[in-house]
């Protein structure tokens, strides 16, 4: 079985470079913000996606889980954001993960954060839409260091299906601690326990070039 979230070893894995190359073509978007119970999802715009080894990945949401569903060398964060994508003509879910540290420093992340969390709605079963500045992007969400974990494994909510790409970012970004306790209030402790890894190999990219760190979309004006 093939399932997620798994503890990363940096040690074992392998140094993969140009067999995962990951490009960023991501959007600016209106703020789609649903709460369902203890659920909340970011809903995004058209037009964004990554290209994963040569194929393309559209960006349909975000979700969160806490504490971060990923370990790596033994240090687990305090929140993941994880974004959706989906193959148009396979219909392959890739999801890219960010594991978040909360603190005050400020970074992209943090102000890309702290630009709509206070939105979340109080009462459950309700969307907030609303028109963000061009500058609001999720790929600010990015850490700086855009280096990576690629490994295959499943959803991590039922029915946890598997064949699914995972992209777990590296570094740590950060969020502000007002911030993570809006999206803590919603989503309570809802990560998966870790799965065992069961020998799968896990990829390693330093992702260093100018041209895998930047974001290939400008944004919408």
């Amino acid at each position: 079985m093939f399932q997620s979230p798994i503890e990363i070893n940096s040690s074992t894995a392998q140094i993969c470079r140009s067999k995962c190359n990951l490009l960023f073509y991501y959007r600016g978007s209106r703020c789609y913000i649903v709460r369902s119970g203890r659920t909340l999802l970011l809903n995004y715009d058209g037009g964004s996606h990554v290209v994963y080894n040569g194929d393309i990945y559209e960006l349909e949401r975000v979700s969160f889980s806490s504490p971060a569903s990923h370990i790596i060398d033994k240090s687990k964060g305090a929140m993941e954001c994880q974004l959706y994508h989906k193959a148009p003509d396979t219909g392959k879910i890739l999801i890219l993960s960010i594991i978040l540290e909360v603190n005050e420093a400020s970074t992209l992340s943090k102000a890309f954060f702290d630009n709509w969390t206070y939105l979340i709605p109080t009462s459950e079963d309700k969307e907030v839409v609303v028109n963000m500045s061009s500058e609001w992007n999720i790929f600010s969400a990015l850490p700086e260091i855009k280096s990576f974990f690629s490994y295959d494994g499943s959803l991590i909510n039922q029915p946890c299906t598997e064949g699914v790409i995972w992209i777990v970012m590296s570094k740590f970004a950060n969020i502000s601690d007002q911030s993570y306790k809006k999206i803590l209030s919603v989503i309570g402790d809802n990560a998966r326990q870790v799965q065992p890894t069961n020998k799968r190999t896990v990829l390693f990219n330093p992702n260093s070039t100018n041209k895998n760190n930047l974001n290939q979309s400008n944004p919408i004006v």
